[in-house]
């Protein structure tokens, strides 16, 4: 019974980190905002890394099996689900804005638009 709501909950967890995804990318960075500095970058620069290195270690199987000795091989998956889910959602609330803007497209001067 524990292991089935490990998994759900994990589940929800999974969904509410998309949740917290989406709303950052349409709401937050959809934003126009000057340059904020090279500071922002790296802060951004460190929760993709973290996510990241998340991924890369779990696709290890040696961190699969120590993380194994610790967790039960039927919510070894679930287990890699929370962490991930947690760690995006880290990477959500902690985002800073850049700002700045990269590139623009603008209509050619005498071109049509359609």
């Amino acid at each position: 019974m524990a292991g089935r709501a490990f998994v759900w909950i994990g589940g929800a967890l999974f969904v509410m980190s998309l949740g917290c995804c989406i709303w950052l990318y349409g709401i937050v960075l959809g934003r126009s905002a000057p340059f904020a500095g090279w500071a922002p970058v790296a802060v951004d620069a460190g929760l993709v890394a973290i996510f990241a290195l998340h991924h890369s270690l779990f696709a290890r199987d040696g961190v699969k099996a120590w993380v194994g000795r610790a967790v039960p091989a039927a919510l070894l998956r679930s287990t890699y689900v929370w962490i991930a889910s947690l760690l995006l959602t880290l990477a959500c609330v902690g985002w800073q804005t850049i700002g700045g803007e990269i590139y623009s497209l603008r209509p050619l001067p005498g071109g049509s638009a359609g």
